[in-house]
């Protein structure tokens, strides 16, 4: 045949050859006799030309390269008809009988056949799949102008993540440690949300950094995305957020009185705290010349000094079983005209003499 007028494949030329090993020959090298030659077709899109190179002439094997995939992936010849003594691609050759002599059956009988060996493909130390997945490649390559074989890339796969943070204190969560990308490729976090009254999430060095709510606790969900440059794929990482404790909160009061009248103060109604725990007055105290206090029922009494007026400044202490505030209570004592005080005087003089009496 005329090798010189076959057709190569992406300039490369491609051939199985009688051991059913794949080759690529090099530039200006022919193939052998037997060997099978594999050609795009450049005006039919995925479709191949096979041919088998003969001494004499070539000849065309057209169909679908699915058709041969299939059946090497199977185990099966893919020049049989599923039939003894089907017709297989090959040299024409033949014979007929005349009409002198005789036939006699003896009972014996050979069985014509063509054999696809496919077990040289052991040679290369891969599998059966491994290696038409390799004739793939190469026709993929063939058929791409010569840059590099097409292999359809697998998407990463993104693990959920679990961890445990305190009320109110941020946790950094390497949510990548344990995912996964089956192309080697290197993964990032494209992008990661959280519901806003969970939390806040941000990105920071390949890294989540998870913000609880302010006394925010329980389960918060953080959703994110990992790619690698081209495929994506989402997981979830659920934070746990411990109850903390938080101090209880006591706000500064207000009150006023008279001179020398005690007065009731409820310094717990306008305290509050975080977790709504009962609050209870640990301790209170006064200047001694402005008055004194006491606790009672649950409440600050104020007594003025006698006859003291202005303010005065009471310093208390709320508990919520475990921590404390502390706040004031500024007591205007206002002041009270008092009534004069009549005192009984006793002064002597003479007989028909006067006196003075300052009373």
């Amino acid at each position: 045949m005329d090798r010189t007028s076959l057709v190569p494949v992406g300039e490369q030329l491609v051939v199985i050859d009688l051991n059913g090993q794949l080759k690529v020959l090099a530039e200006n090298e022919r193939p052998l006799p037997g060997e099978l030659i594999v050609a795009v077709i450049e005006d039919e899109p995925q479709k191949l030309q096979v041919k088998v190179a003969t001494e004499e002439d070539e000849q065309d094997i057209t169909q679908d390269v699915a058709q041969i995939i299939d059946a090497l992936r199977d185990g099966q010849d893919p020049t049989l008809l599923n039939e003894e003594f089907a017709p297989a691609a090959g040299e024409n050759a033949g014979s007929s009988l005349q009409e002198s002599g005789t036939v006699e059956r003896t009972g014996a009988e050979i069985l014509a056949s063509t054999l696809f060996e496919t077990t040289g493909i052991a040679a290369l130390g891969l599998s059966e799949t491994q290696n038409l997945s390799l004739a793939d490649l190469i026709l993929n390559a063939a058929n791409s102008d010569n840059t590099s074989p097409a292999i359809n890339p697998r998407p990463p796969v993104a693990e959920d993540d679990s961890v445990l943070t305190d009320e109110d204190a941020s946790v950094s969560i390497d949510v990548l440690a344990n995912d996964q990308d089956a192309d080697s490729d290197s993964l990032s976090i494209e992008s990661a949300t959280v519901p806003a009254e969970q939390g806040t999430v941000e990105i920071i060095d390949g890294k989540l950094i998870f913000t609880p709510a302010e006394d925010f606790n329980g389960e918060a969900t953080v959703t994110y995305v990992v790619t690698d440059g081209a495929l994506t794929d989402e997981a979830t990482v659920t934070v746990t957020v411990n109850p903390i404790n938080d101090a209880p909160v006591a706000v500064n009061d207000t009150v006023a009185t008279d001179e020398d009248t005690a007065v009731t103060i409820d310094v717990l109604a306008n305290d509050s705290d975080p977790e709504n725990d009962t609050l209870t007055i640990t301790a209170a105290s006064v200047p001694t010349e402005q008055g004194t206090v006491a606790i009672v029922d649950g409440k600050l009494v104020f007594t003025p000094a006698e006859n003291f007026n202005g303010d005065a400044t009471i310093s208390y202490t709320i508990s919520d079983g475990q921590l404390t505030d502390d706040a004031t209570v500024a007591v205007t004592v206002n002041p009270v005209n008092d009534a004069p005080v009549a005192v009984n005087d006793t002064v002597s003089t003479d007989e028909d003499t006067a006196v003075t009496i300052d009373v």
